[in-house]
């Protein structure tokens, strides 16, 4: 049971990275170490005080809407491209491997980062569909 929360617990950090920028947000006066020093994790401060989250952590949660965009494209592009399935998990492995070799021992998104170009392919793949869909019905799907 350890096992399966210590691998559940960062799940959603991997599909909804919350990147940064350095913008130094004023309406941020207490961080998550500062709240897990006083026994609150992540989870428990977003349900406990959402508003504030939302405040203070706009920019990350702007880059985790664009990461969970991405985790959809790849999502779709995996299901709709079934025939090229191994060359696209050629193509995500760097970050796949990223997201395997850091989810058991430490998760940040500082980790996820170097290997995002690659996760950038399911969200062009989305939009690529959507350009498609624009230009007639008489694409192929």
């Amino acid at each position: 049971m350890a096992f399966a929360v210590t691998v559940l617990r960062p799940l959603p950090l991997t599909l909804a990275t919350p990147y940064t920028w350095g913008l130094d947000n004023p309406w941020k006066s207490e961080t998550f170490t500062e709240a897990r020093q006083s026994g609150l994790d992540r989870y428990q401060v977003v349900l406990k005080r959402p508003w504030y989250v939302v405040r203070a952590y706009w920019d990350r949660l702007v880059m985790a809407l664009l990461t969970l965009s991405c985790t959809v494209g790849v999502v779709v592009m995996l299901a709709r491209e079934s025939q090229r399935g191994a060359d696209i998990l050629l193509l995500l492995s760097p970050h796949l491997y990223s997201i395997g070799a850091h989810l058991l021992t430490h998760l940040e998104p500082r980790y996820l980062l170097p290997s995002m170009p690659f996760w950038l392919v399911g969200l062009a793949y989305l939009l690529a569909r959507q350009g498609r869909g624009r230009e007639g019905a008489g694409n192929p799907p």
